[in-house]
């Protein structure tokens, strides 16, 4: 049903011929087509862990999410799964496909995944961590200043805060101190050498959590699970377009869009 609404562009009620053409020029991504495999997706985790002691957050910053933007598209994981493959990490290129091991992933099939998709525990430990920051300060960045500030290091320079400091500003946030630690290790920046809690956290490392919106983050998930579930809502607007909702929320990008697109290929 749902289908039939969106190619029905003219919404007269039926689909002619015109309405389907463009499935004749449309190429859909391998991903689309392609059979989920769980156990590849496991044993890329596992590899990605053993390389990156052990610490989802590390492996997704240094290995998948190489621009900080806190998401990964399709397109991204196929160019980092090469160079995991010729740095000699096997497991980044299965025998089922990357593909089907992305399938594994992007289980919505949206195109793109989120830390939540790549490790789900500890993204609730780095969202309880920049909530309270967010909540304490306004943002990461001030929260790290004033922890700068209470060691007596030196700001203008952006020296950092030490494990020491960062977990116990942070005692209030509902992490344990072994989850701090994880947290302070994944966020170092890629450039630094892996120092666990030895080394220092600076500004830089953490300056793209300031763009990361983890409640358009929840609704685009939303979104995509609701439309995945097949419950669209059909509203009329003034102007007389259609408004296609999925529990309230608007489509981003709309499936009627999506569909134009494909028509004006």
């Amino acid at each position: 049903r749902t289908l039939f609404r969106l190619m029905d562009n003219d919404g007269a009620g039926s689909i002619d011929k015109k309405e389907i053409l463009f499935l004749d020029k449309w190429q859909p991504p391998p991903y689309l087509l392609a059979e989920a495999d769980m156990g590849a997706r496991e044993r890329l985790f596992k590899a990605l862990l053993a390389r990156h002691n052990d610490n989802s957050l590390m492996a997704w910053r240094r290995s998948l999410d190489k621009d900080s933007s806190m998401r990964v598209s399709y397109e991204e994981f196929v160019i980092q799964c090469q160079a995991l493959l010729r740095s000699g990490m096997r497991e980044a290129s299965p025998p089922c496909g990357i593909p089907a091991m992305y399938a594994a992933i992007d289980q919505a099939r949206s195109g793109w995944f989120t830390f939540k998709d790549w490790d789900s525990q500890m993204h609730s430990w780095l969202l309880a961590c920049v909530k309270y920051c967010r909540t304490e300060c306004g943002s990461c960045t001030k929260f790290l200043q004033r922890c700068i500030a209470e060691c007596n290091a030196d700001i203008k320079n952006d020296s950092g805060v030490d494990f020491k400091t960062f977990s116990k500003s942070l005692n209030k946030a509902g992490l344990a101190p072994s989850q701090r630690l994880a947290v302070f290790e994944g966020l170092q920046a890629c450039t630094k050498r892996r120092q666990s809690d030895g080394g220092r956290l600076t500004s830089g490392d953490i300056i793209f959590l300031q763009t990361w919106d983890p409640d358009q983050e929840k609704r685009d998930i939303n979104m995509w699970e609701s439309l995945l579930q097949n419950n669209p809502i059909e509203t009329k607007e003034e102007d007389g377009s259609v408004l296609w909702t999925w529990r309230a929320a608007p489509i981003r990008p709309g499936a009627v869009e999506f569909c134009d697109e494909l028509r004006g290929q």
